[in-house]
């Protein structure tokens, strides 16, 4: 991987160089072409311990597939491409698989959810620089409930917006991932279960020289009778800045707010 530094500035591809950019960067990345054939990696005994580690990567990718999904509310807060330390975060899970053989080692949230809880989609503000208060939580599998208390909020006393905006709001997402179970050819859900619809909470607007007042976000899922063993909650929140257009119409801003994974159950 190169960085490109001079005055010729293109992205896609050019003979055997391909240009990219990265988000939360604006420096132009450029690759080569290189490597064995595909009909090498796939057959060729030489590569045989690079198919196994593709077929792990595969059920790490898809892990991290469904928890962005679980965080779907709340993902278009982030200020870098999180999905590749997201991905990493489901290989180390994976790793933790005692029973299956390398290749086909499951990624079982359900074991250890506990790694996921307080993943940050934010490197330059995250969630915990912006409100300096801990959000108390609580998740209820039998009923398939959360519960996120947000205390009172004063600007420039624990709550600490770093961006140039008029409004804010908080959002509350829970959704659902199921532990990942390599079938023989990919990796699917643990069983054929019921989909889960995220479920998410919005704050009203309000500005922000104006302090929040300590306010209780209750979630439920749509059936949660449907949640079996291997399911995992995943209880997300986040802030977002808004630009009021019209009385009663405020207009979310790009490229502002923090959000991060509060809570597992």
């Amino acid at each position: 991987m190169a960085i490109l530094k001079n005055s010729i500035q293109f992205t896609g591809k050019l003979n055997d160089l391909s240009a990219y950019t990265l988000k939360g960067s604006d420096k132009i990345i450029l690759r080569t072409k290189g490597g064995p054939t595909r009909k090498q990696v796939k057959k060729s005994p030489a590569y045989h311990n690079t198919r196994l580690n593709n077929s792990e990567f595969g059920g790490s990718a898809n892990g991290a597939k469904h928890i962005r999904m679980a965080i779907y509310p709340v993902k278009h807060l982030a200020d870098y491409n999180f999905t590749g330390p997201l991905i990493a975060l489901c290989g180390a899970i994976q790793k933790m698989d005692p029973v299956n053989k390398w290749g086909e080692r499951s990624v079982l949230f359900s074991k250890h959810s506990h790694i996921l809880a307080g993943f940050q989609l934010n490197r330059q503000n995250p969630l915990d620089s912006v409100i300096r208060h801990p959000l108390r939580t609580t998740i209820d599998r039998a009923t398939g409930t959360a519960t996120v208390q947000i205390p009172d909020l004063y600007q420039n006393l624990n709550l600490f917006l770093p961006w140039e905006a008029p409004c804010f709001r908080l959002i509350a997402s829970l959704g659902v991932v199921a532990d990942r179970i390599y079938n023989g050819q990919d990796y699917k859900d643990a069983a054929t279960t019921t989909s889960f619809h995220t479920q998410t909470f919005y704050t009203p607007w309000q500005h922000t020289q104006q302090s929040f007042t300590a306010t209780t976000i209750t979630l439920q899922l749509d059936h949660p009778t449907a949640l079996q063993d291997h399911h995992t909650l995943i209880l997300s929140s986040g802030i977002e800045m808004g630009m009021p257009v019209s009385d009663g119409l405020i207009n979310r801003i790009r490229h502002t707010g923090s959000a991060k994974i509060i809570a597992v159950g």
